[in-house]
């Protein structure tokens, strides 16, 4: 009567052994993927959300244009063209500055916010050399159609691009209208260089034509006679970056840009 008992037992000791292997065995960790968001590579982000994890030299195919190959050292290689990437952001806020921009051509700033946010608006706030004060402007939702959700972006205008650089930050706003998260600030603002000639792709954003370009920085000078032609117009006291209505309320070699503020006149 006990050869029962003890055949019971001893199974029971085997499925508990196995068990214990079982659990014991190490569970995979969960992939983390990185985001990555970038005004002109940033339609790949979520191409590959149902795959696995790439490895760092791995081809992700963009929704908008050519392939996108992620490099060791962080950048991105569109093509022929490899373009440096660094991701800013605190808080809400996912943002890859542009590398570049040619001067008098408007710069695109495109960021996602992380889905779970609370956010009312994200507002870009600019500035041009020699400005005293940052230009405010609502960034839009944007890129939702590529699969990038949380996208918002917008231009700096053409006006006001000129060398050696352009400084800006972006602030994501809640509802109580207290700052979420943000890419950069005004006290250490994002800096992109302004060049005469590109060393890299021209950046856009997602699913945008070329940024608007306000022409070239030459200035031809004409000579008229002495006593001829009209009186100098007077010039008003507006500096670079104030409101204007007209020409002729910035302060002389400025003029009223198409943003209603005072640029430079070239």
């Amino acid at each position: 009567m006990r050869k029962p008992t003890f055949a019971i037992g001893s199974l029971v000791l085997v499925l508990g052994a196995l068990a214990s292997v079982v659990v014991a065995q190490p569970r995979p960790r969960p992939v983390v993927r990185p985001v990555r968001a970038d005004a002109s590579v940033a339609t790949d982000a979520a191409a590959a959300s149902d795959a696995a994890t790439p490895s760092p030299d791995a081809t992700v195919a963009d929704a908008a244009g050519p392939a996108a190959v992620v490099v060791e050292d962080g950048g991105v290689r569109v093509g022929d063209a490899s373009i440096p990437m660094r991701q800013l952001g605190t808080g809400t806020v996912i943002h890859f500055p542009v590398p570049e921009q040619l001067a008098r051509t408007a710069v695109p700033v495109f960021a996602q916010i992380r889905s779970t946010a609370p956010i009312d608006h994200v507002s870009l706030f600019y500035r041009s050399v020699g400005a005293r004060s940052y230009t405010e402007v609502r960034m839009p939702a944007l890129g939702q159609q590529f699969r990038l959700p949380s996208g918002y972006g917008a231009m700096i205008p053409c006006d006001d691009i000129f060398p050696p650089r352009v400084e800006y930050y972006v602030a994501a706003i809640d509802s109580s209208g207290a700052p979420n998260g943000g890419a950069g600030t005004a006290e250490a603002p994002v800096q992109i260089n302004i060049v005469e000639r590109r060393s890299f792709a021209a950046p856009t954003l997602p699913g945008q034509p070329a940024p608007r370009t306000c022409g070239s920085l030459s200035v031809t000078a004409t000579v008229r006679d002495a006593g001829s032609g009209p009186a100098a117009v007077e010039r008003g006291t507006a500096d670079l970056g104030e409101p204007c209505r007209t020409n002729n309320e910035c302060r002389r070699g400025l003029r009223c840009g198409l943003n209603h503020q005072c640029v430079f006149d070239r």
